[in-house]
């Protein structure tokens, strides 16, 4: 009985965290995205991306009524969207082998405006207007986002750093 109580006091501790975060329970929406790899939130929506489709957009402005308000696919991609990063109102989508820059000006109908290809790389940030690039070989590459279609390569750094193949 006294194992019963506890699980039962641990259990409404953590719904009560959960409501006092304000944090809603979305699982009937996920449901439907498939298997994703990720999120990034962007004002109050939400973008999964990895799933069913290259990227899909909930809309968290209603509390518990989180639903979904668009969905898109870059017509070109070969491979699945392993990260999503936003500068402006631009998702960066990350592939293998491209970065695909989609507007959200329309948060409703995402729009791809242009296709970014690092000579080479396997890590990709975007922070405070630039993006970072680090290749396989150890290469880092620094990018203007000053103009966020057509990012400016600024720098390299050969870090002597090799990613290991585990």
């Amino acid at each position: 009985m006294r194992v019963k109580v506890i699980i039962l006091v641990v259990l409404l501790g953590a719904f009560g965290i959960l409501a006092a975060a304000n944090i809603n329970l979305i699982s009937e929406s996920l449901l439907s995205l498939g298997d994703v790899s990720g999120f990034v939130q962007y004002g109050n929506y939400a973008l999964f991306y990895g799933g069913d489709r290259d990227l899909s957009i909930l809309d968290l402005s209603a509390g518990a009524s989180v639903y979904p308000i668009a969905t898109f696919d870059v017509p070109v991609a070969e491979y699945r969207c392993n990260n999503v990063y936003i500068w402006g109102s631009n998702a960066y989508l990350v592939y293998p082998d491209k970065i695909h820059i989609v507007s959200l000006a329309n948060i409703h109908n995402p729009v791809l405006q242009a296709t970014f290809s690092p000579s080479a790389y396997y890590r990709v940030l975007i922070q405070n207007r630039y993006l970072y690039n680090i290749s396989s070989t150890g290469i880092l590459s620094s990018y203007s986002l000053n103009n966020p279609l057509q990012p400016e390569l600024l720098d390299t750094l050969d870090t002597g750093m090799l990613r290991s193949e585990e």
